[in-house]
């Protein structure tokens, strides 16, 4: 009880400390202020728990760890995008197929290396979905597979537009896809097509949507996309 009374002003004013936090870091986040005023309560309570016990060696190893591991937030939260980054180039280069987003509206993908073709995954519709980039395709094309999972069913499909390919000529069935986002770049109203089952193992991320691009280059193993 005496803890819970030694506490208890300490919530009342969690606001303030909150305020204060904001202004010493100079964020304003609401999140901060919760993880600074659970962090100088569990050092308050871990002291004086330790301290009824008589250990202050231990109470002064306690403090130190919360006050090493505030610090760690603190510094963590405010490298917050930094570390984004880092992690994005990280991930990009063991996961070829992964996009790395620079800001800014700029996407860099990495060559597959056992294809060498770029690969993409990305979102159409909300929906995860993995692309290969083919300029040579007017238009983005998903498989079978990719459509039925965004609602499609074959009733919905009319296999009209005739089109080649590698293998020889074929139809797909056309569509309009809301947005395929690749990275943070995002691209709406996006013509597509649907192919036959069975007839597509990867979507292609054809001229319709990097068309709608400002740019878009490739330098040895490394293709930028710019929004």
């Amino acid at each position: 009880m005496k803890r819970l009374a030694l506490l208890l002003p300490l919530l009342a004013g969690c606001d303030d400390l909150g305020t204060r936090a904001s202004d010493v870091f100079g964020d304003t986040d609401g999140v901060m202020r919760i993880v600074y005023a659970a962090l100088l309560l569990a050092l308050v309570w871990g002291g004086v728990s330790v301290a009824q016990q008589g250990g202050w060696l231990k109470t002064l190893r306690n403090i130190g760890l919360i006050i090493l591991a505030f610090a760690v937030l603190i510094v963590g939260y405010t490298f917050k995008d930094d570390i984004g980054g880092v992690w994005s180039r990280v991930k990009a280069e063991l996961l070829p197929g992964s996009p790395q987003s620079l800001g800014g509206g700029t996407v860099v993908l990495r060559r597959e290396p056992r294809s060498g073709q770029f690969e993409t995954t990305g979102l159409v519709n909300g929906v995860d979905a993995g692309f290969l980039v083919d300029t040579g395709a007017s238009f983005v094309v998903l498989p079978y597979r990719d459509a039925e999972r965004l609602g499609y069913s074959e009733d919905d499909l009319n296999y009209v537009m005739q089109v080649s390919t590698a293998n020889g000529t074929t139809f797909v069935a056309p569509i309009r896809l809301n947005a395929i986002k690749v990275g943070d770049i995002v691209v709406n109203d996006v013509r597509a097509a649907v192919s036959k089952p069975g007839e597509l193992e990867k979507g292609l991320l054809g001229m319709s949507f990097l068309d709608q691009l400002s740019s878009y280059s490739v330098s040895g193993d490394v293709m930028t996309l710019e929004r």
